[in-house]
């Protein structure tokens, strides 16, 4: 048997993990090609385990070390593409609502058609027909914004592809899930950064996505106990103040229970990548809060933000919670609640 190890970097490793979950089916298979070949499996292992025949396992084993991911692409060919089924759709709305880039910190049409294997074209109207929106480009920042309240951080739920944070509000007030979502408008670099630090949002999604289970009952075991979780915070909450629960991708708790939908606003965010940049920027500003004059009263809030950064780098670098799903609760509302 032709048993040739075939190296892959760390980087290219992520990508053709992703490729090979969200991929069209010809594409998860040559990502899958690659990355049985990075293990040392021969081309006959390979080829029985896809149930494909050996020479396209030599073809796309060959194509990638020439060129690289990017070998593993069809060469273009003259005429209309093909039109995309209804399951290819289905699949690039998941990629755009459930899946984060591997070199971004959101999609954009370039980046969703390159990993989908469509045309700009395609992957443009897909997300028209869906009414969603990717970041062609990142607006800049207004130095003389002045940022709204900031709401007092309660729980941070991650479970790919449920994503979800409840923060504590003025029952008063309006919502302020759109602010989080629009007003937290950083340096794209130090988003960037803030990325792949140890202790970030980003990182304990791409653990928990590395094992998510796509079958509906475990979706529902974690809903649940995630339900069960925002009980006890809503118990917790003084009357004075209310609950807002910001979630994605958009239909992720479109059902809660009746008990629970009455003390909990629920506000939507339609993508995960858009709640990770939003929910990272916010706690980058309440960590900025101390020297920011003009949120002073954000500096009681800090604390709680540190204990949730060690959680996040606990759980991102033990082993033993490798894939798991994470959840924090801040101690401010523990201890009320134990009051």
């Amino acid at each position: 048997m032709s048993r040739v190890y075939l190296p892959v970097g760390p980087e290219d490793h992520s990508k053709l993990v992703l490729l090979s979950q969200t991929g069209s089916k010809r594409m998860a298979a040559r990502a899958q090609i690659v990355l049985l070949s990075e293990r040392g499996l021969s081309v006959e292992q390979i080829a029985s385990e896809l149930s494909l025949v050996p020479p396209t396992v030599y073809k796309w084993r060959r194509r990638y070390a020439e060129r690289g991911i990017q070998g593993l692409y069809d060469l273009p060919r003259p005429g209309q593409p093909l039109k995309l089924t209804e399951q290819r759709k289905q699949a690039i709305v998941r990629l755009v609502t459930e899946a984060v880039p591997a070199d971004a910190l959101d999609w954009s049409i370039r980046r969703l058609a390159k990993v989908a294997g469509v045309t700009e074209h395609q992957a443009r109207r897909v997300l028209k027909s869906r009414r969603l929106a990717v970041l062609d480009a990142v607006a800049e920042t207004d130095p003389g914004l002045s940022p709204p309240e900031l709401p007092e951080l309660g729980a941070v739920y991650l479970a790919s592809p449920i994503v979800g944070a409840v923060v504590v509000v003025d029952a008063e007030r309006e919502t302020c899930g759109p602010q989080l979502a629009t007003a937290r408008a950083l340096d794209p670099l130090r988003l960037a950064r803030a990325r792949n630090d140890p202790s970030s949002l980003y990182r304990a999604f791409d653990t928990s996505e590395s094992a998510s289970g796509g079958d509906g009952r475990t979706q529902e075991l974690r809903l649940a106990r995630l339900v069960a979780s925002l009980a006890e915070l809503s118990d917790a909450a003084p009357p004075s103040r209310a609950l807002e629960l910001i979630v994605a991708p958009g239909g992720a708790f479109s059902m809660l229970p009746g008990e629970l939908s009455t003390s909990l606003r629920v506000v939507p965010i339609p993508t995960v990548s858009a709640w990770l940049r939003s929910l990272e920027g916010y706690l980058l500003s309440l960590e900025d809060a101390a020297t920011a004059p003009q949120a002073p009263a954000a500096e009681a809030l800090v604390p709680a933000v540190k204990a949730l950064r060690a959680c996040l780098a606990r759980h991102n670098t033990e082993a033993t919670r490798s894939g798991a799903e994470f959840f924090w609760k801040s101690p401010r509302l523990s201890a009320r609640n134990s009051a």
